[in-house]
């Protein structure tokens, strides 16, 4: 039987577990996919992490990306960070006025090479691939100086979103908003994950119930192509190599569209609660990733593997899962630091 989940649900069931205090209070069942549990696909990874003893400027990293040279961008709250595999160049007005900046929440490389930061509070930092530093914030027309997420769009436009607005930073540096946001009631929307697709869309997200949409023939729109749930709380969105999308819906499912059909995932662990499911990823051996706030989920074939603090992870809460072009898978812990994932030339056996 399919259950449609509605906001006032949602507001119910949220109520009822902070008026009882349980912590385990759960939405009702949906039509989800539970697959079989198999452990031994983390076998054949070796695992390494890197926290504040090794040269991180803090526990915390928001985001990762890897540039064209092969360096690997960090977010964290004390810091831009660059990272060679060996030592961490931090990059803040701290250790370079030029720098002009304390945090990095979220990051971008863009077409032409630049790097873009968006900041906690300090608006937006383009970085040159020559080295020169542009800095936008509310004087130059951003709606919020808490930058939430960026995005390039097809056309070269870098689309920010913000705690209270959305804009784009047009190539010639004039900010504009996008058309469709005042129709919909939305200049100051909460915008928590911003995703640019193959198809030339810009999917805009919040995290708050029904509360997704996407920009597309030059007009933003509402997104009710979800049959599954009613008014869903996303929290990430994603493209795999055949073009379906995929949504991270709380608490802890991941939804695929493609064509019209639609599958619902359940990804949470055993004996943890979750509550969003925040990255998802396509490795380029096909498996899916899944980070939450009860570690990390990988779907590989007909089967599932979990990784979290039962068995070996620092910290359950994920904020960010991608993988280099060496094939390494890359996690970001919200208080654990760093991890890596590489492919191990030995398998580990147990009796």
């Amino acid at each position: 039987m399919r259950f449609r989940i509605n906001k006032t649900s949602l507001l119910k069931i949220a109520f009822s577990c902070l008026f009882i205090g349980n912590l385990f209070c759960q939405l009702p069942d949906v039509p989800a996919v539970r697959k079989k549990t198999d452990q031994s696909f983390l076998d054949g990874f070796v695992r390494k992490i890197w926290t504040t003893k090794d040269g991180l400027p803090g526990m915390t990293v928001t985001t990762l990306i890897q540039d064209r040279k092969g360096y690997i961008w960090i977010g964290s709250y004390d810091g831009l960070v660059r990272f060679d595999g060996v030592d961490f160049n931090v990059y803040n007005r701290t250790v370079d006025e030029k720098y002009d900046f304390a945090s990095a929440r979220s990051i971008i490389q863009d077409s032409l090479e630049n790097i873009w930061v968006g900041h906690n509070d300090e608006g937006v930092t383009r970085i040159d691939k020559n080295g020169g530093i542009r800095k936008f914030t509310m004087e130059d027309g951003l709606p919020n100086n808490k930058i939430n997420a960026l995005c390039e769009d097809s056309e070269g436009n870098v689309w920010v979103g913000t705690s209270s607005g959305l804009c784009v930073l047009r190539a010639d540096g004039s900010v504009a908003e996008p058309e469709g946001l005042k129709e919909l009631g939305q200049e100051k929307i909460l915008v928590s994950k911003i995703f640019c697709d193959s198809k030339n869309r810009v999917w805009v997200i919040t995290g708050l119930a029904g509360d997704n949409f996407v920009y597309e023939n030059g007009k933003l729109s509402r997104f009710t192509g979800m049959k599954t749930f009613e008014n869903p709380a996303v929290f990430e969105i994603y493209e795999d190599r055949e073009n379906a999308m995929w949504f991270g819906v709380a608490p802890h499912f991941a939804v695929r569209i493609k064509d019209g059909e639609e599958t619902v995932y359940d990804v949470h662990h055993e004996g943890l609660d979750a509550t969003i499911v925040n990255s998802i990823m396509q490795d380029s051996a096909g498996n899916f990733w899944f980070g939450s706030d009860s570690g990390v989920t990988v779907m590989h074939g007909d089967s599932f593997a979990y990784y979290d603090s039962f068995n070996g992870l620092s910290d359950n809460g994920i904020t960010r899962i991608f993988e280099d072009r060496e094939g390494n898978v890359w996690v970001a812990l919200n208080r654990g630091g760093l991890q890596k994932f590489s492919k191990g030339k030995f398998r580990t056996l147990l009796k």
